[in-house]
């Protein structure tokens, strides 16, 4: 049976691996024929629609042996114009430590910094989790923006955080009283 990769939507070519030099052929849930084209002889196969394909839209393929017309059973992949949220980044503490976060599962999350320069890269499990070592320490103030691609290619917003490596002042207590009295102070 031929594979179908994730499909984006529109008028972007659907590709995929079929037997070399078989016919396939994608129709839509309806059976209507999006496309059909020759596997190469690493059997790979594009086919460009005609008519753009909306969200949610079934393709279905099939290929066809050109000796015998034996035509496989067919796979399915549904098309993904949704991006995903905008990735969750928990507070980044600074050096190389590992900075981690959830996101859309199976999406692909990159880390840059302010300048736009790659902290690494991580794919989200399928609980949406992710953890991203730096391979460069990062320093106080660092502003990092995350960014998450699913399997269609469609991007989500981004989400900006900075690093914060600063432990914060230790807290003051005013004079206690005793007995029963509030005990305040400041932090």
């Amino acid at each position: 049976a031929p594979t179908i990769a994730p499909v984006a939507g529109g008028v972007a070519p659907i590709t995929g691996t079929a037997a070399p030099d078989s016919i396939v052929t994608l129709k839509d849930g309806n059976g209507t024929v999006i496309g059909s084209a020759i596997a190469d002889s690493e059997g790979d196969y594009s086919v460009t629609p005609e008519e753009p394909l909306a969200a949610g839209t079934v393709v279905k393929a099939t290929a066809t042996d050109p000796v015998t017309g034996a035509v496989s059973a067919p796979v399915t992949e549904v098309v993904d114009t949704v991006a995903p949220n905008a990735p969750v980044v928990n507070p980044i503490t600074g050096g190389t430590d590992p900075i981690t976060g959830t996101a859309e599962p199976g999406s692909v999350v990159t880390l840059k910094d302010g300048t736009g320069t790659v902290i690494g890269s991580a794919v989200a499990d399928s609980n949406g989790d992710y953890s991203i070592t730096p391979t460069t320490p990062l320093v106080d103030g660092t502003v990092v923006k995350a960014t998450a691609v699913d399997a269609g290619g469609n991007v989500s917003p981004s989400t900006t955080t900075v690093v914060d490596a600063v432990a914060p002042d230790a807290p003051t207590i005013a004079p206690v009283a005793g007995g029963v009295a509030p005990i305040t102070g400041t932090a």
